[in-house]
Parts: structure tokens; C-alpha cells; sequence
């Protein structure tokens, strides 16, 4: 099993550190990955850190975050953590 699908490093960021450049994955792509473990494995822990990502970081593609929710079968988390962070 795949934690992180490959198709899900497409907003990977990167960085240029002196002559080193390393790629980030993306607040989205990480939450998706929290999302795909959730479901997978049934932990608790990965809907509440997807959650906090969800809460600090202002600016998402949302319209990203739906298409790859949708792919995986975890649109229905995606949209209750986010009608919660409309709540709150």
C-alpha cells in the first residue's frame, strides 16, 4: 500500500537551499495523504492532523483537494473537515 500516491506530489514544493534543491509536499498533497491513511487504516490521528493543516493554512486549492478526494474515496472526510472549519 501506497501511503503517498505519485499523482498527489504534483503541487510539490520546491525549495533552493544554496545549491541544493529539495522538494516539499504541498499543504494540500499533505492532506490528502492524512486523508488516504485515515480511511485505509481507520486512524483517528490523521483526520485530526489533516484538520490542523486544514486550520493554519489559509490559502488551499480547494478545487485540488476535491478532484484527488474524490479519486480516492475520501470526499466525504475532506467535506466535513471543511464544513468544520466553516463552524469555527
Amino acid at each position: 500500500m501506497e501511503i503517498i500516491d505519485p499523482r498527489h506530489l504534483l503541487k510539490k514544493v520546491a525549495e533552493i537551499l544554496e545549491v541544493l534543491k529539495i522538494y516539499f509536499l504541498s499543504p494540500e498533497d499533505l492532506i490528502l495523504s492524512k486523508l488516504l491513511w485515515s480511511k485505509e487504516s481507520g486512524s483517528e490521528l490523521q483526520l485530526r492532523d489533516a484538520e490542523s493543516i486544514l486550520k493554519f493554512q489559509k490559502k488551499l486549492d480547494l478545487k485540488y483537494l476535491r478532484k484527488w478526494a474524490a479519486t480516492h474515496s475520501t470526499i466525504s472526510s475532506l467535506e466535513a473537515l471543511l464544513k468544520k472549519q466553516l463552524k469555527s
